[in-house]
């Protein structure tokens, strides 16, 4: 399961126009945010459940950088209610670090040790339509309840890992050799489902 959480920190409104029945917002937001994987940490838990190699592990799913440019578009269908919705692109970059140590030595002390040290950087964009209808209450409308979907058309995001692994080969428990490989991977994830649907309400 991936999810992506967003907290917007800081948010300027641009321009404000309003007719009779019709409100246009331009909207600029900045936050910080995460593409969190439950699957990820759980595949070396499955892993280990099969061949329990691998001796200690860390994921670390850092935040992000988040940015947002769109507009709030509102129809006053009457004096208290009003249909909404809020158009916006969105982006994200964070990072995410996998360290993990595995022991293939058999009962002789024959084998490798291997530690492996990645950190990936990925990106990713998506468009946000929420349609919500609003309805206020109240003197002159002071308080005001908001409720709807939220549809998330998801781009595929971009991945860019730098991985470093040392290999220790044993021979009845004695060091013989030591290599380090370094490689670079760039790559897709293809596990977001796109368009997705959220209830609002606030």
């Amino acid at each position: 399961m991936k999810k992506i959480i967003v907290c917007t920190i800081l948010a300027i409104n641009t321009l404000h126009l309003s007719a009779q029945s019709f409100e246009i917002s331009p909207k600029l937001s900045f936050g910080t945010g995460r593409i969190h994987s439950k699957n990820l940490v759980e595949s070396f838990n499955q892993r280990n459940a099969i061949k329990s190699d691998i001796v200690t592990w860390d994921v670390k799913q850092k935040f992000g950088f988040t940015f947002s440019i769109g507009g709030c578009f509102q129809y006053n269908i009457n004096e208290k209610i009003a249909a909404i919705t809020e158009l916006s692109f969105n982006s994200l970059g964070q990072k995410t670090t996998i360290d993990y140590f595995e022991n293939d030595l058999d009962g002789n002390g024959d084998g490798d040790k291997k530690t492996i040290t990645s950190s990936a950087k990925i990106k990713t964009t998506w468009f946000c339509l929420p349609l919500m209808t609003q309805y206020g209450f109240g003197e002159n409308n002071s308080f005001r309840i908001s409720g709807g979907l939220e549809f998330l058309f998801i781009g595929t995001p971009k991945i860019e890992s730098d991985e470093t692994k040392t290999t220790e080969e044993y021979v009845s428990n004695v060091l013989v050799d030591t290599k380090a490989e370094v490689a670079r991977i760039s790559t897709t994830l293809n596990e977001f489902k796109s368009p997705r649907t959220n209830f609002l309400i606030g």
